[in-house]
């Protein structure tokens, strides 16, 4: 009974049928019998539970390391099908190491963005140190989050992100990079003729631009269009992203 409690203890709250999926029949079967006999567990709704911290601690304290790291990625990752990022981040980061942390931050960090959780997902960088070597994508979102506050602060972390991708041949990263440097001189109100360089660089990603995802691509298309348009001495670059920016909509038709 308590290895299967052991089970369920990784899930912040669970109905019976989570339980189950998470340890097993039997584990659905220990939560019932110790509910009814009210021990150090609460109903929190009219099928959900949780148990006492204390309680809580206890049962993950004694599955042997393998076993609780394995049910944890478990629970993890069924909080996030259910659309419970940030309770799947914080169960992944409970004993992770630095590199570990990292890597499951970048792994939830589009979904935490999409969701609106920008605070969330700015603590959770907050917490890593910045390191030299770093994946790159940890710079991008910094960089991402400072858009909402710092816009220089935010342009140079594209900047340095970008260079990264292109030592790595990642087009995907460099193009996600130029919209965040188009979107700091947008939003900063600053000349857009200081694009120019970012062009040329999206000049040298022509092969690679039709790999990219068709969102990715019908972005930066509108991102790039909005800075030619915006400035005399970027219309060079026009003949190409509007027939870019076309192709895209065909494609959507």
């Amino acid at each position: 009974t308590r290895s299967a409690l052991g089970g369920v203890a990784f899930l912040p709250d669970f109905t019976l049928d989570e339980a189950a999926r998470q340890a097993g029949a039997g584990a659905a079967s220990a939560v019932s019998e110790l509910f009814r006999h009210g021990a150090l567990i609460e109903q929190i709704g009219a099928h959900r539970m949780r148990f006492h911290p204390l309680l809580q601690a206890f049962l993950r304290e004694r599955v042997p390391p393998a076993r609780a790291r394995e049910l944890r990625q478990r629970a993890a990752l069924h909080l996030r099908e259910v659309g419970r990022v940030e309770d799947a981040v914080a169960l992944l980061i409970e004993s992770a190491s630095e590199p570990e942390r990292a890597s499951v931050v970048l792994d939830c960090a589009d979904a935490l963005w999409g969701g609106g959780r920008w605070v969330t997902l700015g603590k959770l960088l907050s917490g890593l140190a910045v390191r030299a070597g770093e994946d790159p994508w940890l710079d991008f979102w910094r960089a991402r989050l400072a858009l909402t506050s710092d816009f220089a602060s935010a342009a140079r972390g594209f900047e340095r992100a970008s260079r990264a991708f292109v030592e790595r041949h990642d087009a995907r990263g460099v193009a996600r990079c130029i919209i965040g440097r188009i979107q700091a001189v947008l939003y900063e109100g600053a000349s857009f003729a200081a694009l120019a360089p970012v062009l040329d660089e999206l000049d040298e990603l022509d092969e690679a631009y039709a790999s990219l995802p068709p969102e990715i691509q019908a972005e930066l298309a509108a991102f790039v269009l909005i800075a030619i348009w915006n400035s005399g001495a970027l219309r060079a670059h026009l003949p190409r992203w509007a027939s870019r920016a076309h192709a895209v909509l065909a494609s959507e038709a």
